[in-house]
């Protein structure tokens, strides 16, 4: 069975694969011929192991295979890990590690990526692996779902107040 480790690009890919070798033991391969990340950080910090045999084999396994991919997904009864991360700051430190000599110019370009295969657009890829799954998506929506009651009861908590103040929450955000 493949476990995706999915993202889209600079959405924090290769440090869930750190921590799933350096935690748990657990190696990832790739999806991709090459692992350049792998290849400049070094294979035993990210994990790394070659494909044991094809995305198909793997997928009809008994073993677990964790593979790494920035496409989209392909099946919807794939199972996956899927790290999110704001798409502006996907897509600006994605521009900034390709090197593109114009910018701004490579910004435009993944925004308007239009690819129905591959990485695809940032949205089109968080959709492919995450549409339909979040309920709403955004924070904040203890605002309009908790009574005044359960608010005040939540903040009575020292425990709660220790670690919203430590994470830079307000009582009021």
């Amino acid at each position: 069975m493949i476990i995706w480790v999915a993202s889209f690009p600079r959405s924090g890919n290769t440090f869930l694969r750190i921590i799933l070798k350096q935690l748990y033991g657990v190696r990832t391969s790739t999806v991709y011929d090459v692992d350049g990340v792998a290849a400049r950080l070094g294979p035993d910090l990210i994990g790394f192991e070659e494909r044991p045999s094809s995305i198909e084999e793997m997928r009809a396994s008994e073993k677990l295979h964790f593979v790494k991919t920035h496409r989209q997904r392909a099946r919807e009864e794939d199972r996956a890990i899927c790290l999110v991360r704001d798409g502006r700051d996907s897509i600006t430190s994605w521009a900034h590690l390709t090197g593109a000599p114009d910018f701004e110019a490579e910004i435009r370009a993944m925004i308007n990526r239009r690819d129905e295969v591959g990485t695809g657009s940032w949205g089109q890829n968080v959709l492919s692996w995450d549409g339909g799954f979040f309920r709403r998506g955004h924070t904040g929506t203890h605002s309009d779902e908790l009574t005044e009651e359960l608010h005040q009861l939540f903040w009575s908590r020292p425990d709660n107040v220790a670690a919203m103040e430590l994470l830079g929450y307000s009582r009021d955000a």
